[in-house]
């Protein structure tokens, strides 16, 4: 039965994720994370930002995490930086898509652009450079 507050990753990593997880950044959660992405690679992880709110797949943010990259870089927003990581309930990319961010839609959408959702390469994109969301090519 899901507990009905909220707990982090650390506390039991063994225990299936759900709507009141969090996870930080300690070596603990990146197991319960990996174990996670294993069992439900495309389980949605909001990550809140100071400026923006980003979702990532289990499978893509352990991916990361697991390559050395730092959380910072799946921001779209020039400067911006990771506050907290937690599960987004009953909410779902539609594949292939790993990534979204919301200042990105609502940029789009004020330009009239179909939201457009996006299987997110960093650092060596084969994206546009104005609509990539890489510390090396942001549009803000």
């Amino acid at each position: 039965m899901e507990a009905l507050e909220p707990w982090v990753a650390h506390e039991d990593v063994a225990r299936p994720f759900d709507r009141f997880t969090w996870l930080d950044d300690c070596g603990s959660c990146l197991v319960a994370l990996k174990r996670e992405a294993a069992e439900r690679p495309r389980l949605l992880l909001c990550l809140k930002t100071a400026c923006d709110r980003v979702c990532v797949t289990a499978e893509y943010l352990a991916e990361i995490l697991e390559s050395g990259h730092e959380l910072e870089e799946l921001c779209y927003v020039r400067d911006d930086w990771v506050r907290e990581v937690f599960v987004v309930a009953d909410d779902a990319l539609w594949p292939p898509a790993r990534w979204w961010s919301l200042t990105l839609a609502e940029e789009e959408r004020r330009m009239g652009k179909s939201v457009r959702l996006r299987t997110r390469r960093l650092r060596s994109s084969a994206w546009p450079m104005s609509t990539t969301p890489t510390k090396l090519a942001r549009t803000r």
